[in-house]
């Protein structure tokens, strides 16, 4: 693979993204933006509480 940037390698990467969060997706007809997957602020969300959680635990 090449390893130049814009290469193959970087081709590669963009296809094992998951989602990008700065990427405008839009309606195909009305051109109008998408909501974010709620999937993304869960787990951001959950992440910060159970991070919370652990540190009281572990002030106490």
């Amino acid at each position: 693979m090449k390893t130049v940037a814009g290469g193959l390698e970087a081709e590669a990467a963009k296809k094992r993204v998951a989602c990008d969060f700065l990427a405008d997706e839009r309606e195909p007809g009305s051109g109008v933006l998408k909501a974010p997957s709620p999937v993304t602020f869960e787990v951001n969300l959950l992440g910060v509480v159970y991070g919370l959680k652990l540190a009281v635990h572990h002030m106490k």
